[in-house]
C-alpha cells in the first residue's frame, strides 16, 4: 500500500521513513492502533481521506486530529542547525501543534540515520520545552 501511495504522490518519497513509522503506529498492535481513523477525514471532511502535510503547508489549516511524526532530535530541529534556523524550526513546531482542534498525537523514535548508521539521539528538545511551558501554565 505504501508503494502505491508513493507512486501517486511523489512528493512523499523524501518522507518515506516518516510514513513507514506512522503506518507501523496505526497498524494492529501499534501504539495508535485504536485510533478511530474515520475521525481523521481530509480537507473535505470525508473519512476516506487523510491529509499528509509538511509543517510549512499546514499553516492556516485546522483539523480535528493532528498527528505529528518525526519529532526526533536531528530531524526537528535539523542536525547542526544555526540558531536562526532553530528559531524557524521551533516556530514551525508550534504551527503544527496549533493545527489541532481536538486531539494531537506527537510521535518520535529517537533514532536518526547518520553517515555512521542509525544512532539514538533522543526526542526533539521542542517537546521538552512544550512540557515545561505546560507545567508552568498549570501552576498559574
Amino acid at each position: 500500500m505504501l508503494d502505491a501511495l508513493m507512486a501517486v504522490e511523489p512528493s512523499l518519497g523524501d518522507q518515506r521513513e516518516q510514513v513507514e513509522r506512522m503506518s507501523a503506529a496505526v497498524a494492529e498492535g501499534g501504539p495508535l492502533a485504536d485510533l478511530d481513523l474515520a475521525s481523521l477525514g481530509g480537507r473535505d471532511g470525508s473519512p476516506r481521506h487523510l491529509n499528509l502535510l509538511t509543517l510549512h503547508s499546514a499553516k492556516g489549516c485546522e483539523y480535528d486530529v493532528v498527528i505529528m511524526v518525526g519529532l526526533d532530535l536531528g530531524s526537528l530541529p535539523w542536525r547542526n542547525e544555526a540558531p536562526a534556523a532553530q528559531r524557524e524550526s521551533r516556530r514551525l513546531f508550534y504551527v503544527g501543534i496549533t493545527r489541532a482542534r481536538d486531539e494531537i498525537h506527537m510521535l518520535y523514535s529517537g533514532f536518526v540515520d547518520t553517515r555512521f548508521g542509525r544512532q539514538y539521539w533522543g526526542r526533539s528538545p521542542f517537546l521538552n520545552e512544550l512540557e515545561v511551558r505546560m507545567r508552568e501554565a498549570e501552576g498559574d
